[in-house]
């Protein structure tokens, strides 16, 4: 990757492209490290599956009560990083949880983050979507992996 501003964006286009400027502006109004577009944020209960929501929700508060943050969304895609910040994480995981490792490590090491309501337009597993709970539950063991074991 290259130039000062990275965003994560799924090719099943689940986040739209639009809200890269909301993340942008957010980022720079406020001096901060990262902006993540929240999918709790905007109050839409109807907007994914409960499962995922319930899994997405306890994940995010295991990580806040850990590492002292303050997300609603660690598993969101949409994310937007500084590449100095991004690089300086040393990420290591692979798949959905680095969401997670992304997440932990700009709280644990006090990066100024912060988010905004975004839209987000889930696919059906019909149409592709692939998370499940034995994503969920590696999840949970990365973060506690970091936590005890890095």
């Amino acid at each position: 990757s290259s130039g000062d501003l990275i965003v994560f964006q799924d090719a099943d286009l689940e986040y739209d492209p639009n809200n890269y400027n909301k993340l942008i502006n957010h980022l720079i109004k406020n001096n901060l490290d990262a902006v993540f577009g929240s999918r709790i944020k905007n109050n839409e209960i109807h907007f994914y599956y409960k499962m995922n929501r319930f899994a997405v929700i306890l994940l995010t508060k295991l990580i806040n009560f850990l590492y002292r943050g303050s997300f609603t969304d660690t598993a969101t895609n949409h994310k937007l990083i500084k590449s100095e910040v991004l690089k300086k994480l040393n990420l290591v995981s692979k798949g959905f949880n680095l969401d997670f490792e992304i997440s932990l490590k700009l709280a644990k090491y006090n990066y100024s983050c912060d988010e905004i309501p975004i839209e987000y337009c889930p696919r059906s597993y019909k149409e592709g979507k692939k998370i499940n709970l034995l994503d969920a539950i590696k999840s949970f063991f990365v973060i506690l992996y970091y936590f005890f074991g890095k």
